[in-house]
């Protein structure tokens, strides 16, 4: 091909089968030529359809899948077909429900069928197209002819490719017609077909008489025919049952004529023209060095040795290291071992093997793509990657977001559904909203969990999106959380828990849900194909950015694909049910597979079919499983290719065995093979892809006696890798170098920068401050720089609420919380149950009815017993204070001059910092003499009452105290404070009971690995050196602000 240097503009048209191949091809011309340029690249079909221009056809539009399938969604749809075709008409009407997705999907498969018989089954076609709807002898015929009644009646628009083969046929003859088509096309190459079929022969014969016609087979023996030679094996098999075999059959290479039975189908349909014969010629063929285990097998495939030919294989060639088995637990375990296998290969055994160098095919690449990109990304060693042909809609893209967009439904969308679309970069830009975190916990408040609007009889609408988003807007609009009823019945709570710029995210949030609703209810309506597409393009305006930059290649898919639906469209203008669209437009739209990124200049992982043949230095195959590769072809009952048999036909389990055999083949240096061997449950071992076993009874043959290859070449991977096995001498082939980055050293990344110091505001909750006085250290990486260290939080609930038992012990515990505090605050119990269920703490109806009668009783004599005040004399008291410039809120119950708390914890220390707090303003005010502390645990029943005298505090001295915390507050908004409520226990003398032990006599490492908490653990590790050194920067807060607290929870727990 390199020899022919064609003209500057006239272009190069190359017959490839994939698009690795064509960037492939593209290199090795730049390489011979110095520039590759003007190369148009076409798959069979199309350079027939570029033939038939050259040779003065129409431009007509193809006839393309979708509209076929909505041609004979039409024509199945039919009274007359019902009527022709009873056995058929049954199987769509046999249920009421689904009768049109029935429907849909048949039309589906005959398009599938009838595209396959217009390749493989010429001869159908031709038939059936010359016969009458009325004359047609079965279904499919009848079908087939319909569509070419209307493509008789539009024949000036569109086309198909049957119609395309014959135009060529008839016209190629034509000498002015041929003439055009010599000065258009002089040449064109085939390169790389494994599978050929008669329909394409045929033309490309007749074409071979006016232009070059030049075919590039891969044939993995080129000088030796083996067309028809049979495997041992199979002779075998076929005279134990009895078959009569031809006395003049052939053996052939067991791997090549049971791995090549595809490209053997093509040599033979190619070989029954004797001028094709004549015409046969090996070119740029280069024997396999037989040097090594991998090269050996290459040879004896290129010399169709047969098992009485093949020499014995040194025992050194089972060592080399040229072709590995790995046997593995999961997918992500492969992964790791092929990250190591590569590492160990580039830095020690050979360095000269560069990224590009390297090939990983997949069984399925869409199940291994997360693996690579959580291992290859965050690995030591470094490796440039990419990984292909991945579908559209996987990952962060605009495809997935629309797919996901579309499959809402509204009776069971999920609060986690409506929440994962935020993890679209597209959505997330195009709502603007940026804490996703405040907008999760927000919507777990507002008790959200499916459906769009639920149903008032039986209170499913609490639970709905309808009712989190009108809480969510009246808590910002209105002060307080008082019930707000409503004609219709739909009662509900305001739900007041943000304020100032938090707000936002919401207000953004709940616009995104509403416009989200407005859209999912545009569905009732049915619509036309076309009408569907004008409402799939508003859906992608209204929630999709849309970004040329960064999302250019998405935006111009979804642009084809809408096209190809409008095209379609006009087959069918009936009405359609959402349903019934979004079922055909969502699976085009999950199915397609982004082309691209091949071949890009470092590790290029893909499927198996994209980089067929092309040669690379490491050739990697990851999850051949018994299950997994080959695949199983799934037959359809009414296939009428299935019949017979014919030279050229579709074979899936052959196609793959072909795959394997050709990259064994492309492996230059190395071939790594793994697959999943046992289970990560129970340990049971699993079957290897038969191609394996193949390979490995193909060496066992041809081995020295007592050597066993399975042994020699197989390598058992651990279930874990931090496996003592790795590493270790005793287990050659296991290494690991996959260490995440920064365990080998003490320092990680600096505590961020701190935001600039900030002025006193003019008001602030009290909670605030009650956060930052439990953790100033964790209040600065919460609050300040904005990092949450906590476990993600779990999925939302997208059920009713029914139980508290054990397994819901959380949500237990806060029910009898939410009684014992209403008990104390004697609250009405219907009222109680009411707000209960409407805010969402209760289960709907007469289960939330039963828990509440319960648990009220039985709290309320409890409560009586500790303190008989407690109930309708208790008020609700909101005290704002004036500390400085800043105006301090907060809340509390009081009964005359007592303050009262209730502890349901056991955490009690955690809950008396905010208890002290209160205390303290309230004696600033002037406005209590004493406090009461009540406790309850419920796990061993501990009751406990406790009245603190606080007269000893002044108002003057509580108001510094408020200052002081304010002043600390400040700081520790920009350097965080070393203390923390976990450290009170620490704090004390163990022999005196001394409270005022100094932070500074502490052993930090001790009682920060005793703490064991996630932000101490951080911050410790951070500038660990720099931290060793210095003393505790707490001194003062501790004697100022922590040391009065810990005398007043001394004191409470002295009074229990």
């Amino acid at each position: 091909m390199q020899s022919r240097v064609p003209p500057v503009f006239q272009p190069y048209h190359i017959v490839s089968q994939t698009e690795g191949m064509n960037i492939w091809l593209k290199h090795q011309l730049a390489a011979g030529w110095g520039i590759a340029s003007n190369i148009r690249f076409s798959r069979p079909n199309d350079i027939l359809f570029v033939v038939y221009l050259a040779l003065g056809g129409a431009f007509q539009v193809t006839l393309n899948r979708q509209s076929y399938v909505w041609m004979l969604y039409n024509i199945l749809g039919t009274e007359e077909f019902k009527t022709r075709f009873p056995e058929q008409a049954t199987y769509l009407l046999d249920t009421t429900h689904d009768t049109d997705i029935k429907r849909l999907l048949l039309a589906e498969k005959v398009a599938d069928l009838f595209d396959q018989y217009q390749i493989y089954r010429q001869e159908f076609i031709e038939e059936w197209s010359a016969m009458s709807p009325d004359s047609a002898p079965h279904w499919q015929a009848y079908l087939w002819s319909k569509i070419e009644a209307r493509h008789r009646q539009e024949s000036s628009e569109y086309h198909n490719i049957n119609y395309v083969r014959n135009y060529i046929l008839q016209h190629i003859d034509d000498p002015e017609k041929h003439r055009r088509l010599r000065e258009q096309l002089p040449v064109i190459y085939l390169f790389g077909l494994s599978v050929f079929t008669k329909y394409h022969l045929e033309v490309f014969y007749r074409l071979a008489k006016y232009i070059d016609i030049c075919f590039y087979l891969i044939n993995p023996s080129p000088f030796i025919y083996w067309g028809d030679d049979n495997s041992e094996r199979d002779i075998a098999l076929w005279k134990a049952k009895g078959y009569v075999i031809n006395e003049h059959y052939t053996i052939g290479n067991e791997l090549l004529v049971s791995w090549g039975k595809m490209i053997q189908q093509t040599i033979r349909l190619l070989f029954r023209n004797e001028e094709l014969i004549n015409a046969y010629e090996p070119v740029a063929v280069s024997e396999p060095s037989n040097t090594t285990l991998l090269s050996r097998v290459q040879f004896e495939i290129f010399h169709n040795m047969t098992l009485s030919e093949r020499d014995t294989i040194p025992y050194d060639f089972l060592r080399d290291g040229t072709i590995q088995v790995h046997r593995h637990y999961t997918p992500q375990r492969e992964v790791e071992g092929l990250y190591n296998y590569l590492v160990r290969l580039v830095t020690e055994e050979q360095p000269d093997i560069r990224a590009r160098d390297i090939l990983v095919v997949c069984s399925d690449v869409n199940i291994y793509a997360a693996f690579i990109e959580g291992v290859f990304s965050n690995a030591p060693v470094p490796f440039r990657y990419k990984i292909a042909d991945t579908y559209v809609s996987e990952g962060d893209t605009l495809p997935g977001a629309l797919l996901e967009i579309l499959s809402l439904k509204e009776d069971s969308c999920t609060a986690e559904q409506v929440l994962g679309l935020l993890e679209f970069r597209a959505i997330r830009e195009k709502t603007g909203i940026r804490d996703i975190g405040l907008v999760r916990s927000i919507v777990q408040e507002a008790n959200i969990r499916s459906g769009w609007r639920g149903h008032t009889g039986d209170q499913t609408y609490t639970m709905s999106w309808w009712n989190g988003v009108r809480r969510m807007m009246y808590g910002i609009c209105m002060s307080g959380e008082d019930l707000v009823a409503t004609e219709d019945g739909s009662d509900f709570y305001p739900l007041d828990v943000v304020e100032g710029m938090a707000s936002q995210d919401v207000i953004l949030f709940s616009a995104f849900v509403t416009q989200l609703m407005k859209s999912v209810e545009q569905r009732y309506k049915a619509r036309t194909v076309a009408e569907w597409l004008e409402y799939v393009r508003g859906v992608t305006a209204a929630f999709l950015q849309q970004d040329e930059e960064v999302m250019g290649e998405d935006m111009k898919y979804l642009h084809s694909l809408m096209n190809e639906y409008a095209e379609a469209s006009r087959f069918f203008q009936e009405p359609l049910a959402y349903d019934i669209f979004q079922r055909s437009f969502v699976q085009q739209l999950s199915g397609d597979v982004r082309s691209g990124l091949f071949y890009n200049g470092g590790i290029t992982f893909c499927s198996v079919v994209p980089m067929r043949s092309i040669p690379f230095k490491v050739v990697a195959m990851l999850g051949m499983d018994d299950d997994k590769f080959p695949r199983k072809e799934k037959r359809l009952n009414f296939n009428l290719m299935q019949d017979r048999h014919q030279l050229g036909d579709r074979n899936l389990k052959d196609s793959d065995k072909h795959l394997f055999l050709e990259t064994v083949l492309s492996a230059q240096s190395r071939l790594y093979i793994s697959y999943n061997a046992r289970s990560p449950k129970d340990n049971t071992l699993k079957n290897p892809s038969v191609l394996i076993n193949d390979l490995l009874v193909y060496l066992q043959q041809r081995v020295p006696a007592g050597v066993n290859v399975e042994e020699e070449l197989c390598i058992q991977h651990p279930l874990h890798s931090f496996s003592a096995r790795y590493n270790d001498p005793a287990f050659p082939g296991l290494y690991y170098y996959n260490k995440p980055a920064g365990t080998a050293v003490k320092r990680i990344a600096p505590v961020p920068a701190v935001r600039e110091a900030t002025a006193l505001p003019p008001e602030l909750n009290l909670a605030v401050l009650v956060q930052f006085v439990s953790s100033p250290l964790k209040y600065f990486y919460r609050q300040v720089l904005g990092i949450r260290l906590e476990q993600s939080p779990d999925a939302i609930e997208d059920q009713e609420m029914f139980v508290f038992t054990g397994e819901d012990g959380l949500a237990r515990f806060r029910l009898h919380h939410e009684i014992y505090q209403s008990v104390f605050e004697g609250k009405d119990k219907e009222g109680f149950l009411r707000q209960g269920q409407l805010k969402g703490l209760l289960p709907l109806k007469n289960v939330g009815a039963y828990y509440v009668d319960r648990y009220w009783t039985d709290m309320k004599q409890k409560l009586d017993t500790l303190i008989p005040e407690a109930g309708s004399d208790l008020n609700r008291t909101r005290w704002s204070i004036a500390v400085g410039g800043t105006i301090l809120h907060t809340e509390t119950l009081t009964l005359g001059r007592t303050m009262y708390r209730v502890v349901f914890s056991s955490n009690y220390d955690k809950h008396l910092v905010g208890c002290y707090l209160d205390a303290v303003a309230g004696r600033a005010l002037d406005a209590i003499d004493t406090v009461c502390i009540v406790k309850y645990r419920e796990k061993d029943e501990e009751r406990s009452l406790a009245r603190i005298d606080l007269s000893g505090i002044t108002p003057a001295a509580a108001l510094d105290y408020l200052e002081a915390v304010l002043r600390y507050w400040l700081a520790g908004s920009e350097h965080p404070l070393e203390m923390d409520v976990l450290f009170y226990p620490y704090l004390t003398d163990t022999e005196t009971g001394d409270m005022a032990l100094s932070p500074g006599a502490l052993d930090k490492e001790k009682v920060i690995r005793q703490v064991d908490d996630p932000y101490w653990n951080m911050y410790y590790r951070q500038t660990a050196q720099e931290r060793d050194s210095a003393g505790w920067n707490s001194e003062a807060f501790y004697k100022d602000i922590i040391l009065p607290l810990r005398e007043f929870i001394a004191h409470k727990h002295d009074t229990e």
